[in-house]
């Protein structure tokens, strides 16, 4: 029982010591306000303030996007109004965004 109950606890300390996500070269827009926002590239300037300003995860499973479309990561900025959706293409973003408009976001 001892035993099971180590690999367990380790399992969960792996588990909440997961790496971040990899955002850099990924593609973002604000998923909040996507009338006003465009894909973008992760680098440079927004690269850092995602990485200061944000909290950045990986979708657990539950989160889908409305295109249908993998989502690398969320970003939600530690203060005020605005979250980010990262995509691995400019073209998965682009389709996220445009699907998100036509469905009224």
């Amino acid at each position: 029982m001892v035993k099971h109950s180590l690999v367990l606890l380790g399992l969960m300390i792996a588990t909440a010591a997961a790496d971040p996500p990899k955002i850099k070269g990924t593609f973002a827009f604000d998923q909040l306000k996507p009338k006003a926002s465009r894909c973008a590239p992760v680098t440079g300037a927004l690269l850092t303030k995602l990485t200061k300003d944000y909290q950045c995860a990986a979708p657990d499973g539950s989160v889908a996007s409305a295109s249908g479309v993998a989502i690398v990561a969320s970003c939600k900025a530690r203060k005020g109004e605005s979250e980010l959706l990262l995509f691995s293409t400019a073209k998965d973003c682009a389709t996220e965004r445009d699907t998100q408009m036509a469905n009224g976001g």
